[in-house]
């Protein structure tokens, strides 16, 4: 395995690292809130914890770019990225779902 398909799982490990953590911080959110105060640290969790698994993601695909083109590296680094991509998606509707209730009064 060369270096540049051990980084590349490397930041895929990262960004499903990040996942977990949404995924925590998107079940801590609460169904009743009032929108006018600050944001709940469960909504800054997930957000943040998407945005490394996005990043890690991309950054995975580009060192994979970098590798010579061998045809089972090429679908296990782009078929992890794609479960991963995958399931930031799902992290991010449980997300708007959680939220969608909020508001005063």
């Amino acid at each position: 395995m060369t270096t540049n398909r051990k980084i590349s799982l490397g930041l895929l490990g990262i960004a499903w690292i990040g996942l977990a953590v949404a995924l925590v911080g998107a079940l801590s959110i609460p169904l009743v809130y009032c929108n006018e105060l600050p944001n709940p640290p469960g909504l800054v969790v997930t957000w943040i914890g998407l945005a490394i698994a996005g990043c890690a993601v991309l950054l995975g695909g580009l060192f994979q770019l970098a590798e010579d083109y061998n045809i089972f590296g090429l679908l296990k680094v782009y078929g992890i990225g794609a479960a991963t991509i995958a399931g930031g998606v799902a992290i991010f509707i449980l997300t708007l779902h959680r939220t969608a209730s909020w508001g005063c009064g």
